[in-house]
This record gives structure tokens, C-alpha cells and sequence, in this order.
């Protein structure tokens, strides 16, 4: 199961157009400011969405730039994970968080862009079933750190897809998870995605790139758990078993 509900505002002018098969077509980029918390400045994120049907056509007259704009669906991807594009300029490699949206609805007014403020939030929720054990570690300064990585399957456009995330998280959530998870075991996540950094820290708004073997790139979906659920029996990948139906919610002032 995968669930993304994104708050944010549309960038730039929607795009209606309609298939060789008449279907209507609406595109548009939303972005979103999400508040950190703290002294820190806001995520930044940039979605291109992809509506169809008779809602695209209904919302091309509702919807203008710079509009809240609230998306759910599903994340577009290639093979478990973001696509990858290619710069025409010098041939980079970059990816794009796309959205196949099951429904939008825009709202009345409009957003100024600020860097410096934070406006709307991105909410993910994933069932799946960690592909490897967890390896727990510690930051320089003694923080505990560990990644679920799950496979994830969705039922969207009448298929069956499959996800890679990778969902980090911190503290005595860290320790409590790589003590009662391993792999094979199912479970619930609430997360908060991962944005791509520039050489000078900013976020890009994108899917983190990455160089692998053989110069092979590729792009992750990544993020922060915020709330993670132990799904399944003692025996289902399950760790130590302590707790068949155990449940541990991180503490956001630990991160």
C-alpha cells in the first residue's frame, strides 16, 4: 500500500491537453515549503502531477498559478524507483518526483513563494516488507541510526507496481526497531520524504541521484519514518518476537 496527500500550490500555468483517444489530460507542477520545525528552514519539494479523465477537465477551470492546491495518489516509477531524465545542456542525469493523482482539489486564494516560510506539508504512508536486516549505528555525536528498506506493493492503474524506499529512523526508535524487525517483516509507515541536496545544502525538490557500480545512475525513494508498525506474526520476519503487534513512534525532537 502507498498513499502520498501533498498540500502546496501550483508553479507555473496547468497544461490541459487531451489522448489520441480523447481522454482528457491535466499537468502541472505543485510545490511545497514543509516547515522543519526548530530554527531550521523549510523542505522544499517540487511534484510534477498528472490528472485524467473528467476531473482534469472540470479542474482546468478552477485552477491557476499559484493556487493551494491539495494532490493524492500515487508516486509515478520506473522499475521500484524514480525516473531518471537527462539534462539537453550537458547530458546530467536529475529525477523528478511525478504524481498520478487520483483527485485535486484546488483551493481559493494565492501563495506567495518564500523560501523562508513554510507552506503545506507532504504525508506518505507505506505497508511493505523490509527486504534486508536492520544494521544499527551511531552518528559521531552517539545518536542511533538504522534504515527500514521495504519493498511495497500498490494495485494503481488497474497494476500491480512495486516500490523500493528506503525510510530512515533516529534514536530509541533506531535501537527498538533493530532489536524487534527483520527482514521479511511486514509494516506500516508513516514517513516524511527526502529531498535531494545541492553542493550548498539547499534542497532541490527532487529524488536524490546517485552513481552506482560501472557508472550506472539511478534515484531512491527515501525518507524519515515518523511512526512505525509492526504488522504480521512472531515468525513473519519478526526479529526477537517480543511483541507480535508492537508499535514505536519517534520522537521528532531526537532527529
Amino acid at each position: 500500500m502507498l498513499d502520498l496527500t501533498v498540500l502546496g500550490f501550483v508553479s507555473g500555468a496547468p497544461v490541459l491537453q487531451y489522448t489520441a483517444e480523447g481522454v482528457a489530460v491535466i499537468r502541472f507542477f505543485a510545490e511545497v515549503y514543509e516547515g522543519q520545525g526548530g530554527d531550521y528552514p523549510p523542505d522544499y519539494f517540487r511534484f510534477y502531477v498528472t490528472l485524467l479523465g473528467e476531473k482534469a477537465e472540470a479542474l482546468n477551470n478552477t485552477l491557476t498559478e499559484s493556487a493551494p492546491v491539495v494532490v493524492r495518489g500515487a508516486l509515478k516509477q520506473q522499475d521500484g524507483n524514480p525516473r531518471i531524465f537527462y539534462r539537453k545542456a550537458d547530458n546530467s542525469p536529475y529525477s523528478v518526483y511525478e504524481i498520478d493523482a487520483l483527485a485535486v482539489d484546488a483551493i481559493a486564494g494565492q501563495v506567495v513563494p518564500d523560501a523562508q516560510s513554510a507552506f503545506g506539508f507532504v504525508k506518505l504512508a507505506l505497508i511493505g516488507r523490509l527486504t534486508a536486516d536492520l544494521e544499527l549505528r551511531y552518528t559521531p555525536s552517539g545518536k542511533a541510526v538504522c534504515d527500514l528498506r521495504l519493498a511495497v506493493n500498490a494495485y494503481i492503474d488497474g497494476k500491480d507496481q512495486v516500490y523500493w524506499f528506503k525510510t530512515t529512523t533516529w534514536g530509541k526508535a533506531a535501537e527498538t526497531h533493530s532489536k524487534n524487525l527483520a527482514k521479511g517483516r511486514q509494516v506500516y509507515v508513516t514517513a516524511r520524504l527526502s529531498t535531494e541536496r545541492d553542493d550548498g545544502g539547499q534542497a532541490t525538490g527532487r529524488p536524490r541521484v546517485w552513481a552506482g557500480k560501472e557508472g550506472k545512475v539511478g534515484a531512491s525513494f527515501e525518507g524519515t519514518a515518523i511512526r512505525v508498525e509492526y504488522l504480521g506474526s512472531k515468525g513473519d520476519g519478526g526479529g526477537n518476537g517480543k511483541q507480535a503487534a508492537q508499535q514505536a513512534a519517534v520522537d521528532e525532537s531526537e532527529i
